[in-house]
């Protein structure tokens, strides 16, 4: 028989709760993997000014966040202390804490205003 504990460590599930403060925005990164403090920002329809732009993170600057307690700032919504356990070139995965449990979670690139993790 497994014991829960052994499962959620198999599972990547975090050992512990987060810290219990919340980062103060601006501070958080928005870097491209370059190490720029911004977004990476998708021109797309013509010259810079023209046509709509699409603001992403760059994959590249959520990887150093892997495996450790990371503060997401979405698009819309409420911020949240999550563990990331998976970077693909469009999306992160990992766990959120919600209601004092981790629950896993999913969320493309371009939902992420801004993040922290140290």
């Amino acid at each position: 028989m497994y014991r829960r504990e052994d499962m959620d460590r198999a599972n990547g599930i975090p050992p512990s709760p987060p810290p219990n403060f919340v980062p103060e925005k601006g501070k958080g990164k928005k870097v491209n993997s370059k190490g720029y403090n911004e977004t990476s920002e998708i021109q797309q329809g013509g010259p810079k000014g023209m046509g709509p732009s699409v603001k992403a993170v760059d994959p590249g600057a959520v990887f150093p966040c892997l495996y450790r307690f990371t503060y997401i700032w979405p698009e819309n919504g409420r911020g949240f202390w999550a563990f990331i356990t998976y970077v693909g070139r469009r999306s992160v995965a990992g766990w959120r804490f919600m209601r004092g449990r981790w629950r896993y979670f999913g969320m493309d690139l371009r939902n992420i205003d801004e993040f922290y993790c140290d």
